[in-house]
């Protein structure tokens, strides 16, 4: 039922559309301005079955949606004219009051909604704090797991800082043996081209021993055909000899003996060799000496150098195995890297899906809290009017009972009274009630 504030001249007074509530000659407004005690009792009565249905009646979400369709007020804006008080005339304070007794029903009738109403939303509340409190929101275990996941973080952002060190000095290191494998190998380069030197020179040595043993070769075999010679012709002498035997006598001097003169020849001739021999073994002996200690002298810079060689060879040999050392722990350590990131990856992408399910979750009840807070307004603006109505009730039943005290009696302004008191306190009880809840 929708209300809407009077502007007439004649007074202020609030009219429904229901045409029930607004013919002053209807039952329901004839018993009311009638019997006002017996009015109070059937509210009385009306309200308590209200509490005793609603005791077994379940939680339903369409209570707001009851509420707003039964209670809907119209010019809460500021376009809209603002509440009078009614003009309090004697002759327009029945039609008032038969008036305002129709709306109070239509009030109370209300007011029992919106209690039922409210406790729907009671019974929601405590029905979604006891599902929280089910569902208990103790954060200190995920808190702790935060915890010890932030110092695993520490720990192995330290481990991956001193592996990044590790590996910085592994490059440090692997450049310095580069650069001592340049060094290295232009000493190599350097030591070949020596040794090709000291090849060429000691084959340039061994040609001229070659040609010294080939001299001497050649002069043993003219040693070798003197002999021969000489052993032929001395040969041949003792042949002629042999042949030519004749027996001379003269008396002359004694001739010289054959074989002494051979002998003499032989002699001779070995002194000759001999001298000869002497003359050039110093020279041979020079030569050999000479050669001898040119070799000698290019063996010993070429044995070192194959000694720093097979050192070099050696080195080289340890720093490439230390290199390809350095290379698997680089891929090692590589490997447990990305491990270790994919893993910390997996458990950040965890942590983001539950910060953003709670955060849908905040959200929801944000959005819940906006919607109560809107339906409290409402509440609000309910109870001023419910007050200002209430004021207005009261203004007339002063002035009724001033009338009726000079018409009826006190009977009739202590019936009324506390009919009044009665309604009063069960509006701002329910109107409290409701302010509450929201």
């Amino acid at each position: 039922m929708y209300y809407r504030p009077c502007t007439q001249s004649s007074g202020c007074c609030w009219h429904a559309k229901n045409a029930r509530h607004l013919q002053p000659g209807s039952p329901a407004q004839a018993k009311v301005i009638k019997d006002p005690e017996h009015t109070g009792q059937s509210l009385k009565a009306k309200q308590g079955n209200h509490i005793a249905g609603n005791r077994e009646t379940r939680l339903s979400p369409s209570g707001l949606d009851i509420k707003k369709r039964r209670c809907r007020i119209t010019g809460i804006g500021p376009s809209r004219d603002k509440w009078q008080p009614p003009d309090l005339c004697p002759l327009r304070q029945k039609e008032t009051l038969e008036d305002l007794n129709n709306r109070l029903a239509a009030y109370l009738e209300k007011v029992s909604l919106l209690e039922e109403s409210n406790r729907h939303f009671e019974r929601k509340i405590q029905d979604l704090c006891e599902k929280r409190a089910n569902v208990s929101h103790d954060t200190s275990q995920y808190k702790k797991v935060i915890a010890e996941m932030e110092t695993q973080i520490n720990k192995l952002k330290m481990k991956n800082a001193e592996l990044s060190l590790e590996v910085d000095n592994t490059k440090l290191t692997a450049d310095n043996f580069k650069s001592k494998y340049k060094t290295e190998l232009s000493l190599l380069q350097f030591i070949t081209a020596d040794i090709k030197e000291v090849k060429t020179t000691g084959s340039h040595l061994q040609m001229e021993t070659d040609c010294l043993k080939v001299e001497l070769q050649m002069l043993n075999e003219e040693l070798s055909c003197l002999k021969k010679d000489h052993q032929e012709d001395i040969v041949k002498l003792q042949e002629d000899q042999s042949k030519c035997q004749v027996k001379v006598e003269v008396n002359s001097q004694p001739a010289n003996d054959l074989t002494k003169a051979l002998e003499e020849m032989r002699e001779h001739y070995k002194v000759i060799v001999w001298s000869s021999n002497k003359k050039t073994e110093p020279w041979l002996v020079s030569k050999f000496r000479q050669c001898n200690y040119q070799n000698t002298m290019a063996l010993e810079p070429l044995q070192t150098q194959k000694r720093e060689v097979t050192l070099l060879r050696r080195t080289t040999q340890n720093l490439e195995a230390e290199l390809e050392n350095l290379h698997n722990l680089k891929a090692s350590r590589m490997a447990t890297l990305t491990e270790t990131e994919q893993n910390y990856a997996a458990q950040l992408q965890r942590m983001q899906n539950i910060i953003s399910r709670r955060e849908d979750e905040l959200a929801k009840t944000r959005a819940e809290f906006k919607q109560m807070s809107a339906d409290g307004g409402i509440l609000h603006y309910l109870k001023d009017l419910l007050e200002m109505e209430i004021k207005t009730y009261g203004q007339l039943m002063d002035a009724e009972e001033i009338r009726m005290d000079t018409s009826n009696g006190p009977l009739r302004t202590s019936t009324s009274k506390q009919m009044y008191m009665f309604l009063i306190s069960e509006a701002m009880s329910i109107t409290c009630k409701s302010l509450f809840i929201s």
